[in-house]
């Protein structure tokens, strides 16, 4: 694999709010970022299901919901972009 076909991500763990995460979000997606990992609150599932909505890229998170309850809702509010499917 060449560095040209290498996936990268951004990763800068939950400190943007909704508009800070999309105005980012586009400007990682325009330099052609595979992934962008919890840029918003783990709680706010409503958030990050926009972003999936509005962005072409995988919204990584998950990592720092810590009960059954949480990770559910989760998975719920993001269905169909869950795991490897896109």
């Amino acid at each position: 694999m060449t560095w040209s076909e290498s996936r990268w991500g951004a990763r800068r763990p939950a400190v943007y709010n909704r508009v800070e995460a999309m105005r980012r979000g586009r400007a990682y997606q325009e330099v052609g970022c595979f992934w962008y990992e919890e840029p918003l609150a783990p709680w706010d599932h409503e958030g990050y299901a926009e972003l999936a909505a509005k962005l072409d890229m995988r919204i990584a998170t998950g990592e720092n919901e810590y009960n059954k309850h949480a990770f559910m809702d989760l998975l719920l509010k993001k269905r169909r972009r869950c795991g490897a499917a896109r």
